[in-house]
């Protein structure tokens, strides 16, 4: 995917200023605002409303968004199905040294008209402000959000790999690429769905043969062919997601959350828990949160 900034002539070449995923409570909001380099949002679940540079738009999950610099955004959870998103904020033509950053929010006062666009280089061409995906974005985020909070040596690198990979599949999506009529992958991409459902109970065997046509070892071939791991990795990795949420948004104790979890333990849970984000949950209940 060759994209040349108009300005400069200079090829794609990104850096990742900044990744997060957020979990909004009912009726929370950010913006009217605008940022001075790129940002995709990814809604992994739950529904909402966002306005951007005067376009409307009803959220929903597996929608993802994208916008410029100087393009005013606003975002709003449902009162009652609230979302949560994924955010990614990258600078398209970055040269050697400029992958750390950061990014700036600025308030915008009027979401229809306002559009200013500070010097410097204008939103990507060929990329949609909203493109309908299957779910494929999710684990790409997943992996830029563990990546940057990682931030050893190698990180910058492997971000922009990450970054290469979900612009590439956001225009061969654009272009009606990514669909499979497969019926294997649909029935793969129900027990996906189940597991996310059912993150919070005990992992279940027999799952995968009472919601396919096929058999358990069948199933997690097909399973991990697609997504790269077993489904009850894949389940463990959703089940310590959910820890973070209740971190996030409870006063329960570590012990009550584990058992809220059911896992074995509160030492099982925390050493799977540092082993997947890098800290302890209770290191990890007083970061920030912003997107």
């Amino acid at each position: 995917m060759m994209i040349n900034n108009d300005m400069t002539g200079e090829v794609l070449q990104p850096a990742v200023g900044y990744a997060n995923r957020l979990i909004c409570s009912g009726g929370e909001s950010f913006g009217p605002r605008f940022i001075h380099d790129h940002q995709f949002i990814y809604v992994e679940r739950g529904t909402g409303a966002a306005v951007i540079a005067g376009q409307r738009f009803e959220v929903g999950p597996g929608q993802l968004y994208y916008y410029g610099p100087g393009e005013p955004h606003w975002f709003r959870a449902d009162d009652n199905d609230p979302f949560t998103l994924f955010g990614l904020h990258f600078t398209p033509y970055a040269r050697t040294g400029e992958e750390e950053g950061g990014f700036v929010i600025e308030p915008a006062h009027n979401l229809t008209d306002l559009h200013h666009v500070p010097e410097g280089e204008p939103r990507l061409p060929g990329i949609a402000v909203c493109c309908e995906t299957e779910g494929w974005p999710r684990a790409l985020f997943q992996e830029a959000v563990a990546e940057f909070r990682k931030s050893d040596p190698f990180s910058a690198l492997i971000l922009r790999g990450i970054l290469l990979q979900l612009l590439g599949r956001t225009a061969r999506t654009l272009a009606g690429g990514e669909h499979t009529d497969d019926p294997r992958h649909l029935h793969i991409s129900f027990i996906k769905g189940k597991l996310d459902e059912l993150a919070r109970e005990a992992y279940d065997p027999g799952w995968l043969e009472a919601w396919s046509p096929y058999g358990h070892d069948y199933a997690s071939r097909l399973f991990r062919r697609l997504y790269g791991e077993s489904p009850h990795s894949y389940h463990l990795a959703r089940k310590l997601d959910a820890s973070k949420a209740m971190l996030q948004e409870s006063d329960r104790s570590v012990t009550a959350i584990a058992a809220v979890l059911q896992f074995n333990s509160v030492h099982y849970f925390s050493r799977l828990f540092k082993s997947r984000f890098g800290e302890n949950p209770s290191d990890y209940r007083n970061r920030y949160r912003w997107l």
